[in-house]
């Protein structure tokens, strides 16, 4: 029995899908593109997010198993030498277009704006009612203003306030096209 792979969507920031079908990341720094090959992509998955997973496992080390902080910032620093190695390891053998020029523009509202309205719409909610919760919650528990967790859930109720705008636009604009 074959597994079936799923189709990756590696597009966003910097990442483009070119006229041939292939992935390429657009190095902003060094006008290059690297092109990744079609076996990667599953690894391009967690290479994307190498600067937020070292953060999260730092955090998940000091409040879920009560490690000192100095552990806590030790083991995120590591892991995060660890993915920028493996990460200029593996682009080493990738094919490099020098002075690459991306064909568009990573448009983030245009891929909500193909998906069906319903999905936006059931989003948009879900964005709302999670951040609302986050806020709601800090002042519920009767905790201490500030305090590390605490700006941690602000942080992400502001990127769900973000995301329920991004979406409500979206919403918006293609009533108003209609």
């Amino acid at each position: 029995m074959q597994k079936q792979v799923k189709n990756q969507d590696l597009k966003y920031q910097n990442i483009y899908l070119d006229k041939h079908n292939r992935y390429i990341y657009f190095d902003k720094k060094n006008k290059t593109g690297i092109i990744i090959p079609e076996i990667d992509l599953r690894r391009w998955q967690i290479y994307k997010m190498r600067y937020l997973i070292p953060i999260l496992v730092g955090y998940l080390v000091y409040n879920i198993f009560s490690f000192p902080i100095w552990i806590a910032v030790i083991s995120a620093i590591v892991l995060l030498i660890f993915l920028e190695f493996s990460y200029r390891k593996m682009i080493k053998d990738y094919v490099i277009i020098n002075n690459y020029q991306p064909e568009e523009e990573f448009n983030r509202q245009a891929e909500i704006a193909k998906e069906e309205r319903w999905k936006v719409i059931l989003r948009a909610i879900l964005y709302l009612t999670l951040a609302v919760l986050l806020i709601v919650f800090i002042f519920v528990e009767e905790r201490e203003l500030i305090t590390i967790d605490n700006a941690i859930i602000v942080v992400v109720a502001l990127y769900c306030f973000y995301n329920f705008f991004l979406n409500f636009k979206t919403i918006l604009s293609s009533s108003e096209k209609k």
